[in-house]
C-alpha cells in the first residue's frame, strides 16, 4: 500500500506520480536518466540484467515488475531475466562480460557500494573504464530507487514497462514532467 499519496493530476508510472510533488527534481531526473539510460556506453540489455538484478537482490517488487521494451527490442531473452540471480552457476546461459557485471553488482549491492578488488579486476577484463563508471552510476541509480520505493510503498502496475522505451512516453505525462 502507497505511504504516500499521488498528488491529483500526476501521470505516468508510479514512480513519476509521487515524484508530481517536486516536478523540477523530476524534469532534472528524467535529463539524468536519459543521459544514462538512452545515451549511455553500456547496450541496454546488459543494463536491464543489472536492473533485474539489483531489484531481486532489493526485493523491489516495482521494479521487477518493469520489464522495458528496450531490453525486448535489444533481444535480452526472458530465460535470462527468470535466472538472473542464478547467473554464477549459469555460463551456459550469461557471457563472460554479463557475469562480470552481475558480479559487480552483487559485490556493490552486498558491500554497499565497496566492489571487491577481484570483481573490479574481473571486470576492467571486460569493460572500458568509462563502462564500468557507467555500470556503478547505474547501480547507484537503481539500487537508490530500489530504496526510495520500498519507503514510500510505491507498487508496481501491469504495464509500466511500456514506459521505458515501449509505447507510452515519460517525457509527456501530464504536468509533472512538462509542466
Amino acid at each position: 500500500m502507497p505511504r504516500v499519496p499521488e498528488p491529483d493530476g500526476a501521470e505516468g508510472t508510479p514512480f513519476y506520480r509521487v515524484m508530481g510533488y517536486h516536478p523540477t527534481i523530476l524534469e532534472k531526473f528524467v535529463t539524468l536518466r536519459d543521459a544514462y539510460w538512452e545515451e549511455g556506453v553500456l547496450e541496454h540489455s546488459l543494463k536491464e540484467l543489472v536492473r533485474m538484478l539489483s531489484a531481486t537482490l532489493n526485493t523491489c517488487e516495482h521494479c521487477k515488475a518493469v520489464r522495458t521494451a528496450w531490453s525486448k527490442r535489444d533481444g535480452l531473452e526472458d530465460e535470462k531475466v527468470a535466472e538472473v540471480g542464478n547467473y554464477a552457476d549459469r555460463p551456459d546461459l550469461f557471457s563472460a562480460r554479463e557475469r562480470a557485471a552481475l558480479e559487480f553488482t552483487r559485490s556493490f549491492f552486498y558491500k554497499l557500494g565497496w566492489v571487491e578488488d577481484a570483481v573490479m579486476e574481473d571486470a576492467k577484463q571486460q569493460f572500458s573504464s568509462a563502462e564500468i563508471v557507467e555500470l556503478a552510476f547505474c547501480l547507484w541509480q537503481f539500487m537508490g530507487g530500489n530504496w526510495f520505493m520500498h519507503a514510500l510503498g510505491v507498487e508496481p502496475e501491469d504495464d509500466i514497462g511500456e514506459y521505458y522505451g515501449g509505447s507510452k512516453s515519460l517525457k509527456s505525462k501530464g504536468p509533472t514532467v512538462d509542466g
